[in-house]
């Protein structure tokens, strides 16, 4: 895929189409989410997008293979209704 961008972080990435297209997707899948619900977000990145789904429901599990956005996401968008997991899913076995 040319062009694709790997990770978005509106702290550092600023403001711009793809940053927007981004946090639209994750605000969007919020209004599927029930409080009592428990949602897994694949490739998490930095966090925000757990952070915006975790207004709407009970857990949000987010994991991804990056050590470092991670890291990033338990200092920025870290509180009682998130979980991190560091998990490289081309890793896991059937």
């Amino acid at each position: 895929m040319t062009g694709a961008v790997e990770r978005v972080d509106p702290e550092v990435d600023g403001w711009n189409w793809n940053t927007v297209g981004h946090v639209l997707r994750y605000q969007i899948a919020r209004g599927f989410c029930e409080p009592g619900d428990t949602v897994l977000d694949v490739a998490c990145g930095v966090g925000y997008g757990c952070e915006i789904l975790a207004s709407a429901c009970q857990l949000v599990i987010g994991i991804d293979k990056s050590d470092e956005a991670l890291d990033r996401a338990m200092k920025r968008y870290n509180h009682d209704r998130i979980s991190y997991l560091q998990i490289d899913l081309n890793e896991v076995q059937r």
